[in-house]
């Protein structure tokens, strides 16, 4: 029975010498190419393993990071309409968020009381005054391609019902 030794390491091939005892079993020469097949075969499953675990990692990471961004877009409720803009920023693991409108030719700037983000939805909370109303809104939304819709519900700052309504942000390329 003829084997070659190619492909194997400097050590088996000193092994599978004829002058050597290893050399003349050739079982032995079969177990050790097994071995050093298994050894390889593992090698490159871990390495197979560790990319994908890296490659899923990245995607993960993206996965939650998507919502972040400058949003510009359009609000409606039974008694207006304008413009909204929300600004999604991640620091640390914690959301935070700039938010200000247009109601008739007036942009109102907001206080962002609370920002909580479950992967593609969002729930803002912010406060801002016009014309000397005191107000709270509650905007849900869920990102949808590239843009963020949802719903929006405003009341007083003594808990009266305001307005609700729908909007709906692009994110600015």
């Amino acid at each position: 029975m003829n084997l070659s030794n190619a492909g194997a390491s400097p050590h088996i091939t000193a092994a599978m010498s004829k002058d050597s005892w290893f050399g003349a079993h050739p079982c032995w020469i079969i177990c050790i190419r097994l071995l050093w097949t298994a050894r390889l075969v593992s090698i490159m499953a871990m390495r197979r393993l560790i990319f994908l675990l890296l490659l899923s990692s990245v995607a993960f990471a993206f996965t939650f990071a998507s919502l972040a961004g400058k949003y510009t877009g359009t609000w409606s409720g039974a008694q207006s309409s304008g413009t909204i803009k929300i600004a999604l920023a991640q620091a640390k693991g914690d959301w935070s968020a700039d938010v200000s409108f247009t109601l008739g030719d007036q942009e109102v700037k907001c206080k962002t009381v609370s920002v909580k983000v479950d992967g593609e939805k969002i729930v803002l909370v912010y406060d801002f005054s016009v014309s000397g109303l005191e107000a709270e809104s509650t905007v849900t939304g869920q990102l949808k391609g590239s843009s963020l819709e949802g719903t929006y519900s405003t009341k007083g700052e003594d808990g009266s019902h305001v307005d609700d309504g729908t909007w709906k942000a692009a994110i600015e390329k």
